[in-house]
């Protein structure tokens, strides 16, 4: 009786094993398809995002200038529906499911991939003696503060920019020229609001596209002129948007285009 107890025991720990390897196993083979299709996705969107933040930039000489910009960065992107959909809209919605696995993993992973990393942890422990008492440190793997912000900056983005899209391409479908700018700081949303939101977008996309190139590539660039390039490329685009604020030049013109987009 006992051994048949035993026996079967035996028998459902196999089994719970092999359901375990399993799993392990799919994970393992979709783990490394999923960081590619991400870093490929996001190298093809940062093309379409480039444009965007060198349109801002260009805001910082003037209203002209910004449209100037726009209309030659568009010829690129949206010459007609079917590109935008394959060179803007393909990327993003592939990027962002390879994300939501990779939230999906982090947040919530599979109970066999947790006991793979205990079996992991516990294989790189470092044992410390101390008053001829054995006392077991497990050393977890640590995640930079900028690798960390570039994650969150991606949360925020997988929120900011399909509203960002709805906004100017359903809600307001006609031509986001530098009026319209003026117009939704003005008429709509109102000025505080809406230079708040332009920063963030601006701030969290430049630092996630250039993080998540570097990475994507390898590291080819190194820590301290990654951040420069940041560094620099966010001056430019906060420049930028002084202007749309109105900081840096007259905008009251603008007001005689509102009709346009009331």
């Amino acid at each position: 009786m006992v051994s048949s107890m035993h026996n079967s025991n035996q028998s459902n720990d196999e089994t719970s094993n092999m359901k375990n390897k399993d799993s392990s196993s799919i994970t393992n083979f979709w783990t490394p398809l999923f960081r590619k299709i991400q870093h490929w996705s996001g190298i093809a969107f940062s093309v379409f995002t480039s444009m965007h933040v060198a349109t801002t930039v260009s805001a910082a000489l003037s209203p002209q200038t910004y449209d100037q910009v726009l209309e030659s960065t568009r010829a690129w992107y949206r010459p007609s529906k079917t590109v935008e959909g394959l060179v803007v809209m393909s990327p993003l919605i592939v990027h962002l499911l390879a994300n939501s696995y990779f939230f999906y993993l982090n947040y919530f992973p599979p109970k066999s991939l947790m006991k793979n990393v205990e079996t992991q942890e516990l294989e790189k422990r470092n044992i410390q003696r101390n008053s001829n008492m054995e006392t077991l440190v497990v050393k977890k793997p640590s995640i930079s503060i900028w690798k960390r912000l570039h994650q969150y900056s991606g949360y925020i983005l997988s929120v900011l920019i399909p509203g960002h899209i709805y906004g100017v391409r359903f809600a307001n479908s006609y031509q986001q020229e530098f009026a319209a700018l003026r117009h939704f700081l003005e008429k709509g949303v109102g000025h505080f609001i809406g230079m708040s939101y332009f920063g963030i977008l601006m701030t969290t996309g430049v630092y996630h596209m250039l993080f998540g190139l570097n990475t994507a590539l390898g590291y080819k660039v190194k820590r301290p002129f990654l951040l420069g390039g940041i560094v620099a490329m966010l001056a430019a685009a906060y420049f930028g948007l002084l202007g749309i604020g109105g900081y840096l030049y007259p905008v009251d013109a603008m007001r005689e285009k509102f009709h346009k987009f009331d």
